[in-house]
């Protein structure tokens, strides 16, 4: 089991905090993958698409990757 230190706030609290967090790195990751979808080093490294590269190099499901 994954523990990451304690905290004072209620486990609930603790949870709609994690989301939050889960939610920016999220939209960071998109932010990236549009830069990435750009920069066209996806077809340098012989994929058919940036979102084949996320796919398979991330290891995320298409709906995540896409």
């Amino acid at each position: 089991m994954l523990h990451i230190g304690s905290s004072e706030l209620p486990v609930g609290d603790q949870m709609v905090h994690h989301q939050a967090r889960i939610d920016m790195l999220q939209l960071e990751q998109s932010r990236l993958a549009a830069e990435f979808q750009a920069s066209g080093q996806w077809d340098l490294e012989g994929f058919n698409s940036a979102y084949d590269w996320i796919r398979i190099n991330c290891k995320v499901p298409g709906h995540v990757a896409g």
